[in-house]
């Protein structure tokens, strides 16, 4: 296995930014399966709202994922 599907959800809300919210739902071994929770997850009240905030992303196993810079995050 080389690549592994990491299911995401997130909401940044500008106006009230207390409100902003990122859950890593899973990582998957296929783009399928991760097709497939995401559809469980849909269904959830938690993510009604909020339907384009799921994210799939294929990451390569066993390479750093942050390799230069930073970001600043204010509160």
């Amino acid at each position: 296995m080389e690549y592994v599907y990491s299911l995401t959800h997130e909401v940044y809300i500008i106006e009230e930014p207390e409100k902003d919210d990122w859950v890593d739902l899973g990582v998957y071994s296929t783009q399928e399966k991760a097709e497939e929770a995401l559809n469980r997850f849909r269904k959830l009240k938690r993510f009604a709202a909020y339907q384009d905030g799921f994210d799939i992303c294929r990451c390569k196993i066993n390479r750093d994922g942050w390799t230069s810079g930073y970001a600043t995050v204010w509160y």
